[in-house]
């Protein structure tokens, strides 16, 4: 819907603009140093910078009720090198053998299978947990009749205009 509706995207858009991206406060040498990180991390295979992927991320939690995004760790596994977004539609999340944790698994679009992704590395953010729904809430949750609505007014609007 957020994609279908200009007026929900603008919206959605405006909530992680007044988000902002979060910056850290400590002494000197330690805020450089992750300033330096956050500056440098590659986001997305083709961006620089924890500023570029913040606002996607949270995008996507608020439009979707939840986003992941995995860690990539250099050869020497001591630092973060890169975030990669997943997509929320390529991702679920399926019971463990243990019936109680959640296992994280992607969908190979090419190859048409599910790879299980280790969970250490991946950030996941739930929007509004309801019951023991693990998926999340969009953010625009109870707005399908809403949409409908707007959506059969613009097409009798074209309609009318043609």
């Amino acid at each position: 819907m957020g994609e279908t509706i200009p007026v929900l995207n603008r919206a959605l858009t405006c909530i992680v603009q007044l988000v902002g991206v979060p910056y850290v406060e400590s002494d000197d040498q330690t805020q450089a140093e992750i300033t330096e990180w956050m500056d440098s991390v590659v986001v997305n295979r083709i961006q620089t910078g924890f500023a570029n992927w913040v606002p996607n991320w949270l995008y996507d939690h608020l439009l979707y009720g939840r986003a992941h995004a995995e860690l990539i760790l250099p050869d020497s596994r001591n630092d973060i090198y890169a975030i990669q977004e997943l997509h929320t539609r390529t991702i679920e999340l399926r019971p463990d053998p243990d019936l109680y944790s959640l296992n994280i698994v992607q969908i190979l679009a090419m190859r048409g299978m599910w790879v299980e992704l280790n969970k250490r590395l991946i950030v996941t953010a739930v929007h509004d947990c309801r019951q023991d729904l693990p998926q999340g809430t969009s953010l625009l949750f109870g707005l399908p009749f809403v949409g409908e609505i707007f959506t059969a007014m613009m097409k009798n609007q074209k309609r009318i205009i043609e």
